[in-house]
């Protein structure tokens, strides 16, 4: 729930609430003192990690340890004690791990993480403060006893787009150089709906129009589709909103069994750059399609 690759469903929520709701935490009294608890544990946890990794991005700046305004703040906050069984201790390892990663960044050397050594850059730092965000968001929906699901419009003008959604979607950010020498510009967004269903769109800005779109859009179909370890079906060339687009799917055999992916890229024309619709699943590629439909028609085009 609380990592970056979480999500929350009403069903989720639901069985959530049906444990919290057993006896006697049903009277109403209890909830009274304990939502606030709640609350406050979600703004102190997730404040507490955006105060550190705003210092890995000081430190990594200023080549020494920097410590954010609010961290030390954010630090005494997180560490004062409480009576619930092992959450001092956990919080304790929290902050020793936080610490030990901006000293990294300070220090330009890798940090131990339990995945393995890793290095604290700012690309990562820039990944990981807007999925702290949405933790805290997901966090806050799952602790309501009222399931909240209102679909609101919700606008990246980053990625030229606005996007129906009952939740906020990841917002991530880069830029590199392709083989032709052009400067190229990413804005990926991403929500993961639940364990098996994840959907992006990406907003690619490569400084200039294509000089082919039909072979373009083909193209960056069929590299999507084998990025993810899969072979691509035939892409069909497939008019979107009187823009050039194209649509392929594919399939990646991985361990746990079969991933399947559904892509349509969009050239924009006037407004410069494409857009790459994807949705992944583990059911079908029917379903993935259908998904990416879904996606495609909440999403509106940003002038």
């Amino acid at each position: 729930m609380q990592n970056a690759g979480g999500y929350i469903t009403e069903e989720l929520h639901t069985e959530f609430w049906s444990l919290m709701l057993e006896p006697p935490s049903e009277d109403p009294a209890v909830w009274d003192e304990v939502l606030p608890i709640f609350d406050r544990y979600i703004a102190e946890s997730i404040g507490f990690q955006r105060e550190a990794w705003t210092s890995m991005k000081l430190s990594l700046a200023a080549g020494r340890v920097v410590k954010s305004p609010g961290y030390d703040a954010a630090k005494e906050k997180v560490l004062i004690k409480t009576v619930i069984p092992g959450y001092a201790e956990n919080v304790l390892r929290v902050v020793r791990n936080a610490e030990a990663k901006i000293q990294a960044a300070a220090d330009g050397k890798p940090f131990t993480s339990p995945q393995g050594p890793m290095y604290v850059t700012d690309e990562l730092v820039d990944q990981m403060l807007p999925r702290l965000d949405a933790a805290a968001a997901r966090l806050r929906r799952l602790v309501d006893p009222v399931w909240q699901s209102e679909v609101r419009e919700y606008y990246y003008p980053e990625a030229h787009v606005a996007i129906l959604s009952d939740g906020e979607f990841i917002l991530e950010k880069a830029a590199y150089t392709a083989a032709n020498g052009r400067l190229l510009r990413e804005v990926l967004l991403s929500s993961r709906l639940n364990e098996t269903d994840i959907v992006t769109v990406t907003y690619l800005d490569f400084n200039g129009p294509w000089a082919t779109p039909a072979e373009s859009a083909i193209g960056t179909v069929e590299r999507t589709v084998t990025a993810m370890g899969a072979l691509s079906s035939p892409v069909v060339l497939s008019n979107w909103r009187g823009r050039v687009s194209a649509v392929g799917s594919g399939v990646a055999r991985v361990a746990d069994g079969e991933l399947h992916i559904s892509v349509r890229v969009v050239e924009l024309g006037g407004e410069g750059g494409s857009l790459t619709f994807t949705a992944v699943t583990w059911t079908s590629v029917l379903d993935a399609n259908l998904l990416r439909e879904t996606l495609e028609q909440s999403t509106q085009l940003l002038r």
